[in-house]
């Protein structure tokens, strides 16, 4: 029969402790057997991944050969002496390539300082050097960078932007069209048509007719801009978000964050307040 004063630790189970420092006769006298000073006689004395013992590591021994900026531009380059060597009065990426001074696959022309002119000449660019504009005032510009649709096409951050606009107001548009479930319709076109002249009319009309429709976007922008106005001003009274707006671009992507999770509590807050109201009105 087993007794439990009788069971003993399984072969290998229990290890006893090795002390450490107590003399040469205990086996792990004077340094303990780390050895003499250096990196690994130190408590955590570890070292991390590429390290290389001090010198110069790999990673940065490799000869770097630049990068790409994807968000630059190439212009064909033009200087204000060579424009002064040619017969034109009107000058443009188009008319150099006609006369064939400019054999270039580019579709974008800058003009730089270099040199001077004395006659009056027009030029369409899309770029003009600072040193090209106080030197020559011969030179009338006509820059059309970043204008009209064709800097639409060309500026990848801008279309990018515009063409975001287009997609949520899009998104809205089809949005104000979905009804909320469980609302009378008819019933609530009746109250509109009855709440002319009244502040549910005004609500309406900047809503987009969002809420005569009691869409699921009937508050708009409205819950955002509230708490956009709410943490500026929380930020001025409150020392953590004051704090959080000194340390720059992660500081204010964190106000930022808290400005979202504010919207929804504001929409919650909003939707259930126009749901409870307009349950107990009656008709005008």
């Amino acid at each position: 029969m087993l007794r439990l004063g009788e069971i003993r630790n399984a072969k290998g189970a229990h290890k006893e402790v090795k002390r450490l420092g107590r003399g040469r006769s205990s086996g792990r006298g004077k340094t303990a057997g780390k050895g003499h000073k250096g990196q690994l006689a130190r408590t955590g004395g570890q070292s991390r991944t590429g390290f290389e013992g001090g010198q110069m590591p790999l990673y940065r021994r490799l000869p770097k050969r630049g990068f790409t900026n994807i968000f630059g531009q190439d212009f064909a380059i033009v200087n204000v002496g060579d424009l002064s060597k040619l017969s034109l009065t009107d000058i443009s990426l188009e008319t150099l390539k006609a006369s064939g001074k400019l054999k270039t696959p580019l579709k974008t022309l800058k003009i730089l300082g270099n040199g001077e002119i004395t006659r009056a000449i027009k030029v369409k660019v899309n770029a003009i050097s600072d040193s090209a504009k106080p030197s020559n005032t011969n030179i009338r510009e006509q820059t059309s960078m970043s204008s009209g649709a064709e800097g639409l096409v060309k500026i990848p951050e801008l279309r990018k932007r515009i063409f975001l606009t287009l997609f949520l107001l899009a998104v809205y548009r089809m949005g104000v069209h979905v009804p909320t479930p469980g609302v009378d319709s008819a019933a609530l076109t009746q109250f509109f048509q009855n709440s002319k002249g009244t502040i549910f009319s005004w609500f309406n009309l900047f809503s987009g007719g969002a809420l005569e429709r009691f869409s699921v976007f009937a508050l708009g922008v409205m819950p955002y801009i509230s708490s956009s106005i709410i943490f500026q001003l929380l930020t001025v009274v409150w020392p953590y978000l004051h704090e959080l707006q000194k340390e720059g671009e992660q500081g204010r992507k964190k106000i930022n964050q808290y400005t979202r999770y504010g919207t929804v509590l504001l929409c919650i807050i909003q939707g259930y307040g126009i749901a409870a109201g307009l349950e107990q009105m009656t008709n005008p």
